[in-house]
């Protein structure tokens, strides 16, 4: 997949051919295995994949007089 996205394109009837071909992940049980991804934009400042996000104090923006702590990473 990667050689191929290197070259510029992608052969989508092969790539289709091999992930048909693939076994189904299953339980003990046989069941089928399927995970889920979330992917949105809820901030999670205990998030263990930015270890060096923390909440920065950031002046007052977008017309608020307040200052305010957001998660993110100090510049």
């Amino acid at each position: 997949m990667y050689e191929a996205l290197n070259c510029g394109s992608v052969d989508v009837p092969r790539l289709r051919q091999v992930l048909a071909g693939l076994p189904m992940p299953r339980a003990a049980d046989g069941r089928l295995v399927l995970a889920v991804v979330v992917v949105g934009s809820w901030l999670r400042p205990d998030s263990p994949t930015s270890a060096e996000r923390l909440f920065c104090h950031v002046y007052g923006r977008s017309g608020r007089p307040s200052d305010q702590f957001i998660p993110g990473w100090p510049y």
